[in-house]
């Protein structure tokens, strides 16, 4: 029994040398990991604010220029005129017209096939 009591305390003794480096040890680290998310951060903002910067002036050079470039084709209803017979004298060589129609609609916004005299209609891409 005495060998163990011989030996708790030099355990004990041992130990307690040991626990002030360690708890500072715990600070340090502590604090090294927070500085490391923060700089991980920081990158990634910088990375994502960068790559923004750059598609914004050098990404969508070609779907500007063609929106800009191309003008719509309109036309103005007249008397007798419905979707579909526009969507007949508008459409592409070999385009369902249903499709044409469903474009013409969706276009201007229109909830039903009812059209009034005089009303313009933007038409998309056909001849």
């Amino acid at each position: 029994m005495v060998q163990n009591v011989q030996v708790l305390n030099r355990y004990n003794r041992s130990n307690t040398q040991y626990a002030p480096q360690r708890a500072g040890l715990y600070r340090k680290n502590r604090g090294r990991t927070l500085r490391r998310f923060v700089i991980i951060g920081l990158l990634m903002l910088a990375l994502l604010s960068v790559s923004g910067l750059a598609s914004a002036f050098l990404g969508n050079e070609d779907a500007y220029a063609s929106t800009a470039s191309a003008k719509r084709a309109t036309v103005y209803v007249e008397q007798g005129d419905t979707l579909w017979s526009i969507a007949q004298d508008h459409a592409a060589k070999g385009e369902d017209v249903r499709d044409y129609v469903y474009s013409i609609k969706k276009l201007n916004g229109l909830n039903n096939t009812k059209l009034q005299v005089g009303q313009k209609l933007i038409l998309p891409p056909g001849k």
